[in-house]
């Protein structure tokens, strides 16, 4: 009888947990406003708790992959020892990532750590990321504290950030100076982060993000905001980026799904692309926007996707790349040639 109801009882803790303890990871909008207390800059994380996570869940990894080796596959080694040399070097290095589901978080993570378990470099590259955060994550019922234990940057996204536009007229005071209190507390957030990131980076530790935009309800890359490339200096020539395209992430726990929900993945390919140095993608952009209705900004940050798609095209995954299959011609439409004015 005493086993029965230890049984019942944690049915109804399971079911408890699933409905309210752990909620369905739902990406929401705006959200709760911010108040004047939200977490802003570096943080270093609980190394501790990073250790444990690790040492837990690594070996079961390791396990799986020695008896499923073909379920999780790291290709582009050769530009990953690229970029690797290039970080040897002192460049300031930025790992960005196609968002397509929840376990893009640890996913790149758990494939260069056990696909490099023989390699040092590899291990050395994961150990010494620092995360760019959504804010909007701090206080997630399941990310928040899983979060914590990594080092990380706070930044508010530019999809969440209100519009000028948008802001009350002077005659609702209230309302108005509302709105001025959240764009300073979100400049509050942003501005750290961009000082923060490079001096990180100068540090030598590798930047990881996932740029807000690229992930749709379908699954398919999207456009990503060009203001995330506002968080880098792009006049400072050391910065190099480097894409890590993710395919089938998506099926192991999909958008909206409970943390209970974790779906067969066969197979998880992490791509690495080849390292675009930022002079390299500023002269690109540039062109681009000369020859197309684009800002440079915007152009910028569409090369780097394209970059991201192409392994994912290569592989037969092209349903997954939206507008990225897609010359600039038939996206943007072309600039008017200049008019040569007539001479009397």
């Amino acid at each position: 009888m005493n086993g029965l109801s230890a049984l019942l009882i944690g049915v109804v803790f399971l079911i408890i947990g699933r409905q309210l303890i752990l909620p369905q990871i739902a990406m929401f909008q705006w959200g709760p406003e911010l108040d004047e207390f939200e977490p802003a800059g570096y943080q270093k994380g609980n190394w501790s708790l990073w250790q444990f996570l690790k040492w837990v869940f690594m070996p079961a990894f390791l396990i799986y992959d020695r008896r499923n080796p073909n379920d999780l596959v790291l290709a582009g080694e050769d530009h990953l020892e690229e970029a690797i040399a290039l970080w040897e070097k002192g460049y300031k290095m930025v790992f960005y990532i196609n968002h397509v589901g929840s376990a893009d978080v640890w996913m790149p993570q758990v494939i260069l750590w056990i696909k490099g378990a023989l390699n040092k470099k590899f291990r050395a590259l994961v150990e010494n990321f620092v995360y760019v955060i959504g804010l909007k994550f701090a206080h997630h019922p399941f990310f928040g504290w899983a979060i914590k234990c990594a080092r990380r940057i706070w930044v508010v996204p530019g999809t969440l950030v209100p519009d000028i536009r948008d802001r009350p007229s002077a005659r609702d005071k209230a309302a108005r100076a509302a709105f001025t209190t959240q764009l300073k507390r979100i400049r509050a957030v942003n501005e750290p982060a961009r000082d923060e990131i490079s001096k990180q980076a100068g540090k030598g530790f590798c930047i990881f993000i996932a740029p807000e935009g690229t992930r749709q309800e379908d699954g398919v890359m999207g456009e990503p905001e060009e203001s995330f490339l506002q968080l880098f200096n792009l006049e400072d020539p050391d910065w190099v980026f480097v894409g890590a395209s993710l395919s089938k992430s998506r099926n192991i726990w999909q958008k909206g799904a409970s943390v209970f929900t974790l779906r067969p993945f066969k197979p998880v390919t992490l791509s690495i692309c080849r390292p675009l140095h930022i002079g390299s993608l500023v002269v690109q952009a540039e062109e681009i926007s000369s020859q197309y209705q684009i800002t440079k900004g915007r152009a910028a940050a569409n090369l780097l996707m394209y970059a991201l798609a192409e392994p994912k095209i290569r592989i037969g995954e092209s349903a997954e790349c939206g507008v990225f299959t897609q010359s600039w011609d038939e996206r943007f439409p072309r600039r008017e040639p200049a008019k040569e004015e007539n001479r009397a």
